[in-house]
């Protein structure tokens, strides 16, 4: 399936729409698309949105851009993304639950955030039973307490997210504690506007194993995955990515879950490691 081509033809001028006429001429299948003029675009992004069933491949939303290539060079490009596209996210089915609990989760960069624990709803085909809170501004913003009921969607039919508080629970008195100490490593928490933060995030076992883990997936290092890095983690095997170069197959068995076949194929996948783009290097860096 393909959404663009490149060509010396089109370097300056000419269409989008004949960037998909020379790939399927190339014999690929271009993704399905409509051309309209810029007030029938909504009207374009319903009609891609009714046959979206029909389509083999999933979609989470209709991307519109500019036709004129010209136009595009025009409209220019941030660090982030093209001026001249946007993404027309669909909204997800929505289904309610009840908010029964709150995880705290610590990210690889110290930061504490809450996870709704929801009974369990179908939505848009998965059964849902966490949903990310964001921060605990959004928390407060939203009003939300445990008991109540809410309204839940799959933002983009992917992402499960709380929308809004339905009814508030009967007693009303189940309110929403922020921590005071990290629920990791015991560290003080430190608030910092809407967020939480872990206190000493160098020390603490949950950022280290996710500092870990990102490192370990920009470097597409392949065996390493949560329960290894994470035991390594809590044995002092590991304790930042650079010790990941040091570690012999021999150190790698003393885990509960990895063999001597597998330490060594790990062991092979991290001297791979050895040798980095420079875009996978600044994003192991995180």
């Amino acid at each position: 399936l393909a959404y663009d081509g490149k060509s010396d033809a089109f370097a300056t001028d000419g269409r989008q729409r004949d960037k998909l006429a020379l790939v399927k001429e190339l014999g690929f299948v271009p993704a399905e698309h409509v051309v309209v003029d810029k007030a029938r675009a909504l009207d374009a992004v319903r009609v891609l949105s009714a046959k979206r069933a029909s389509f083999g491949y999933e979609t989470d939303g209709v991307v519109v851009m500019a036709d004129a290539i010209a136009e595009q060079k025009r409209l220019g490009a941030t660090a982030h993304h093209p001026r001249w596209a946007i993404a027309w996210k669909f909204q997800g089915e929505e289904g309610t639950s009840v908010l029964r609990g709150i995880e705290w989760s610590v990210a690889r960069t110290g930061t504490i955030t809450p996870v709704a624990l929801v009974e369990p709803v179908a939505l848009s085909g998965v059964t849902v039973s966490r949903a990310t809170l964001h921060h605990m501004g959004f928390v407060k913003k939203l009003g939300l307490h445990l008991g109540a009921r809410i309204a839940m969607v799959r933002r983009g039919g992917v992402i499960p997210h709380v929308e809004r508080v339905i009814e508030a629970a009967a007693d009303g008195a189940n309110a929403i504690v922020a921590p005071s100490t990290c629920p990791a490593c015991g560290a003080a928490v430190v608030e910092d506007g809407d967020f939480l933060l872990c206190g000493d995030p160098s020390a603490c076992i949950a950022a280290r194993v996710g500092r870990l883990l990102h490192f370990v997936e920009a470097c597409d290092i392949q065996g390493l995955g949560d329960v290894l890095v994470e035991e390594a983690v809590q044995r002092g095997l590991f304790k930042s990515p650079a010790d990941l170069f040091r570690v012999t197959s021999a150190q790698l068995t003393t885990l509960e879950r990895c063999g001597e076949k597998n330490a060594n194929k790990i062991v092979a996948e991290i001297a791979k490691a050895k040798s980095l783009p420079l875009d996978a290097l600044l994003r192991s860096l995180g």
